[in-house]
């Protein structure tokens, strides 16, 4: 095995955690003069091109004639490299807030500047409980969907009547898109929409809640 990995490492590591360390203390000081948060993202660019040129990746970028800085955007990594969050940071042309996990916000200087910048913090328990509702909602779902098939319906008008209910959205696709409606429905079919309305409109953990005594017994 070549031994110029680590010889890069040797080097490179130390050099990234003091530039850490020096522009997150420089985030900080600046966060107590700058309500704006400018400071703290000039810093974190900066940190961001530096770890780059110290470990020699270069960026190539499409598509940023198309943001307008005057506007709000949503920008999500698909994490298919470990400078996914630099890359964020170095080239794209507008002050943003990362949402990341709870425990980098307890990382000495950085989890500083994540803090003092406005960055949000997610806990674990959250993303778990964020990813129980998701599958308790395809669940759901996908159970609804199958009855309403088994009703007599095409399989994209069972899906979508199904996702309008439970989404509280009202049309759907296919025979009950935005110029038909649900009267067609078997009355075994307008039961399991009900159903399906009532539990997006309760909410599903509020339902569970209410069904199983485990939760209200104490």
């Amino acid at each position: 095995m070549s031994m110029l990995p680590k010889i890069n490492a040797f080097w490179r590591v130390p050099l990234i955690l003091l530039a850490t360390a020096v522009l997150a203390t420089l985030s900080v000081a600046a966060s107590l003069v700058d309500g704006t948060g400018r400071w703290q993202h000039a810093c974190a660019r900066a940190w961001g091109r530096f770890i780059f040129w110290v470990s020699r990746v270069r960026v190539k970028t499409r598509g940023l004639d198309n943001v307008d800085t005057s506007r709000g955007y949503v920008f999500m990594a698909n994490h298919l490299s470990m400078f996914d969050h630099w890359a964020f940071l170095a080239v794209v042309p507008v002050q943003f807030r990362f949402v990341a996990k709870g425990s980098l916000f307890r990382i000495p200087f950085l989890g500083w500047h994540l803090r003092r910048a406005g960055n949000i913090p997610v806990d674990r328990e959250v993303m778990q409980a964020i990813l129980g509702f998701f599958a308790l909602f395809m669940g759901v779902f996908v159970f609804a969907s199958f009855l309403m098939a088994a009703s007599g319906m095409d399989l994209v008008s069972a899906g979508a009547a199904v996702i309008a209910t439970l989404s509280n959205i009202g049309p759907g696709l296919g025979s009950v898109g935005p110029t038909d409606n649900y009267a067609h429905v078997s009355q075994f079919g307008k039961s399991v929409l009900m159903i399906c309305m009532l539990l997006g409109r309760l909410e599903l953990f509020t339902v569970l809640v209410l069904i199983f005594p485990t939760f209200w017994r104490k």
